[in-house]
């Protein structure tokens, strides 16, 4: 259980503390103020100490220095790549959601991102949909690694791997015989990735990191309910999928230490850490009180008077973002209101934010005045930016678009373990090394054959492996779920 509410007082926690996870930055405005520390921690990579954010044109007269900087060379000599992450081997013993999309992430890139998994399988995959979501793409090898063979096997497999990914409570890794250490002198070149719950030291360490756990902890639930009310169990995602997202990103930038150094490297990413990573625009001031970034208002609207939902004539719902100089400006001519822009009370950012409560009055009856149509086809001829909110979910209905599923946006698989699917397909779009759809998540052990064959088993000893249950295939599971049904 965790008791934490508003953004930013976590870092006050006795978790964060003995993790290093606060750190304190000068500042014009507060003096003094504390914000979350960079997310990811490398072994052998130094931390860069943050500094505080510039001031515009601060490093203008650093100018000629920068560009005397010789530009390093690109890597050369290599077969052409068809894929950004084509020949980069990874092996992911992880359970739920966030490591394995993580590795989800890197095989839409072409990785080839082998799951780990014990003859019980993922707990996550009676869960269809969130399942194949992080594992789609990948191979699959069922081994037994409480036995001998079975970790021999999974040594061998870590021999020629370039990463290794697990979110195992800490201890597990070693107790099993697949921690850091041991690794490391297997495969020095080894990238090993752990991506816990709230790290593998302190406090906290063995709790459990459930979705909305962490959330509720950092502040997120009680920013999703909006100023002066209860936290709200809306807000989901971040411990998933910021997680992974931060993982894959910490995973390549050990790649290129890599690639500079010819050295592997271990690398922690806890839930805990993107989480404050997500809050990150929350900090405590001097006094070690939360200072929010932008604070949702207690309609659940907006932000302000600028940025916000606005209801329409004819019952619809229109979102405004303008708050700056410019686009003020826009919103004020479409209002037929150019004199706004002198207004003293709206001059600068700073005053229309000192006189939201005006800027509300008036342009919440102007909206109430258009229909939806109207007032887009208003702010558009002006150039504000606006957009109308949907009352249902675009989802179902991009799953069905031929542009989508012609573009990868989409994907289908037609006989994936749960049928027929569609689902959100490719998101990085790179035009040399185009992302690649393999196909949907694998079943329990369906290429176990395959990848011990890679690994040096001969046929026989395979199929010894497979008879003791020490490693499983897809059919052999299912013969098993058949006798233990009869």
């Amino acid at each position: 259980m965790l008791f934490r509410s508003e953004p930013a007082e976590v870092l006050l926690d006795d978790q964060v503390e003995f993790v290093g996870q606060r750190i304190e930055l000068s500042d014009p405005d507060f003096g003094t103020i504390h914000q979350a520390a960079p997310a990811v921690r490398f072994a052998n990579i130094p931390s860069v100490k943050p500094v505080p954010a510039p001031a515009i044109g601060a490093d203008n007269g650093r100018l000629a220095e920068f560009l005397a900087r010789p530009a390093r060379p690109a890597a050369g000599g290599g077969r052409p790549l068809h894929h950004a992450l084509e020949g980069l081997r990874i092996l992911d013993f992880s359970s739920f959601f966030a490591c394995g999309f993580a590795g989800r992430l890197m095989s839409d890139l072409g990785a080839d991102v082998i799951k780990v998994e014990t003859p019980e399988g993922d707990q996550m995959r009676p869960l269809p949909d969130v399942f194949d979501a992080a594992q789609r793409g990948k191979r699959d090898i069922v081994l037994n690694l409480k036995t001998a063979e079975g970790l021999a096997a999974a040594h061998k497999l870590i021999a020629g791997a370039d990463v290794m990914m697990h979110n195992l409570r800490p201890g597990k890794a070693d107790k099993l015989g697949i921690g850091y250490a041991a690794m490391a002198k297997i495969n020095p070149r080894l990238i090993y990735a752990y991506l816990p719950g709230y790290g593998s030291k302190g406090p906290k360490s063995l709790l459990k990191s459930f979705a909305p756990l962490v959330s509720g902890w950092t502040g997120l639930l009680c920013e999703g309910g909006g100023e002066g009310n209860p936290p709200t169990r809306s807000v989901f995602g971040n411990e998933d999928y910021n997680n992974g997202f931060l993982g894959a990103a910490a995973v390549l930038m050990a790649v290129e230490h890599r690639h500079r150094t010819g050295r592997g490297d271990y690398l922690e990413c806890p839930q805990l850490h993107s989480s404050l990573w997500t809050t990150s625009e929350h900090f405590l001031d001097a006094d070690r009180r939360p200072v929010y970034g932008m604070r949702l208002d207690k309609e659940q609207m907006g932000f302000n008077a600028l940025d916000r939902l606005y209801r329409t004539k004819d019952e619809g719902w229109l979102c405004i973002s303008c708050r700056d100089d410019r686009r003020f400006a826009a919103l004020a001519a479409a209002l037929g209101r150019p004199d706004l822009t002198t207004d003293p009370r709206f001059a600068t950012a700073r005053d229309r934010s000192a006189n939201d409560a005006s800027l509300l009055d008036i342009l919440t009856p102007f909206f109430a005045g258009l229909t939806t149509e109207e007032a887009v086809a208003r702010l558009g001829a002006a150039g504000a930016p606006c957009e109308v909110a949907r009352l249902n979910s675009w989802v179902q209905e991009m799953l069905w678009q031929d542009w989508a599923l012609n573009s990868n946006r989409v994907l289908e698989h037609h006989n994936s373990m749960y049928g027929h699917i569609r689902e959100l397909g490719l998101f990085n779009r790179l035009s040399a090394t185009p992302g690649l759809a393999r196909g949907p998540a694998p079943r329990l052990g369906e290429h176990t054959r395959a990848i011990l064959a890679e690994a040096g088993y001969g046929a026989d000893e395979i199929e010894d492996l497979i008879g003791r249950g020490i490693a499983v295939t897809a059919d052999s599971n299912q013969r098993a779920t058949a006798r233990v049904r009869a």
